[in-house]
């Protein structure tokens, strides 16, 4: 319970992703509204004797929740798709039904031409993490057929990211008409997308364990997915080579189950 006369103390929050935050200042009740999962922490902040309240998530998501939850009126939810899946996840990291309720509403409206490869990727990957796709599948088939329709620039995106989505990536490499312009290219980006994974490890974005599952999970669940008959024989003999290859012997050993006699 507030003591009397506290509920309008404001809060200093720094926000952001990484090492790149930006400082805010909110009100104290509407803060425990948009992060539930800091109740406590926000209840026993003093603004001129605590460090600011530190919450992990894009800055556009935070001002978005702060100011539906100071209003809740549709005209404070005017937000792009990108920030709409930011303002998703956000309300459920922090565990706030009332924006969980209202990011999912704004996220059902995306036009799924309207979002770029990483888009894609980040949109399916939220619903699935967040157990959302239930009773949505026809939604969800419509958005792998915008992803199997623009494969290339979705592996590209996917490439150049650090978020260890592995499942909505397995989901991909299952469609049957995943466009693509060479077969190689799908396990380049997907070996550019797993150095990227390794980095944000080292960088403590991940913990050790996480990252050993996701590692076996790469070998056990993607590389059978690679369609290895569509490969020229040079193609396979760099995965292969000594010098100039970035898979593991394991892996090596992997590939070498799943490539037709026909390819080596």
């Amino acid at each position: 319970m507030n003591v009397p006369g506290t509920h309008h103390q404001q809060c200093k929050v720094e926000v952001g992703c990484g090492n790149i935050t930006e400082l805010r200042v909110c009100s104290q009740n509407i803060l425990k509204k948009a992060c539930p999962a800091l109740c406590h922490v926000i209840e026993n902040y003093h603004i001129h004797e605590s460090l600011p309240i530190r919450i992990h998530g894009s800055p556009a998501a935070f001002d978005a929740a702060i100011r539906f939850l100071s209003d809740t009126s549709e005209e404070n939810l005017h937000l792009d798709e990108d920030r709409a899946i930011e303002l998703l996840d956000f309300a459920w990291k922090y565990e706030s039904p009332e924006l969980q309720k209202a990011a999912e509403s704004l996220c059902l409206q995306t036009d799924f031409a309207n979002l770029d490869g990483l888009g894609l990727i980040n949109y399916h990957s939220s619903f699935l993490t967040h157990k959302l796709w239930s009773g949505k599948e026809d939604r969800e088939k419509e958005l792998l057929e915008e992803i199997s329709r623009r494969g290339a620039e979705v592996l590209k995106y996917l490439s150049a990211s650090k978020k260890m989505c592995f499942d909505t990536v397995k989901k991909i490499l299952e469609q049957p008409r995943l466009n693509v312009i060479k077969e190689k290219d799908v396990l380049d980006r997907i070996n550019a997308w797993r150095i990227n994974i390794t980095n944000a490890v080292e960088n403590k974005e991940y913990g050790n364990d996480e990252f050993n599952i996701f590692q076996q999970r790469c070998k056990d669940e993607l590389l059978p997915l690679i369609r290895f008959e569509f490969f020229g024989p040079d193609d396979v003999n760099k995965f292969f080579d000594e010098t100039t290859s970035s898979l593991s012997f394991t892996e090596k050993m992997a590939l070498e189950k799943n490539i037709p006699q026909t390819v080596v």
